[in-house]
């Protein structure tokens, strides 16, 4: 029988100094994020769990069609 995997060691990008918070800007909703960084460039983006939801309503993105 197989041993279950076991991590080698601490997760670097759990560290606070590794995590930016922000919002994503693709659309109007602004969703929050966590960005994980390595040596100063991002390298995994997490939605963030505890951002407060959106409570408006979500408009269109192009409110004046041509």
């Amino acid at each position: 029988m197989e041993e279950p995997f076991q991590g080698s060691g601490d997760y670097p990008y759990a560290h606070p100094e590794n995590i930016l918070y922000s919002v994503c800007l693709q659309c109007n909703t602004g969703c929050g994020i966590k960005v994980k960084i390595q040596d100063g460039v991002a390298v995994k983006i997490d939605g963030n769990p505890r951002a407060p939801k959106p409570f408006g309503p979500i408009y269109p993105m192009n409110p004046h069609p041509s």
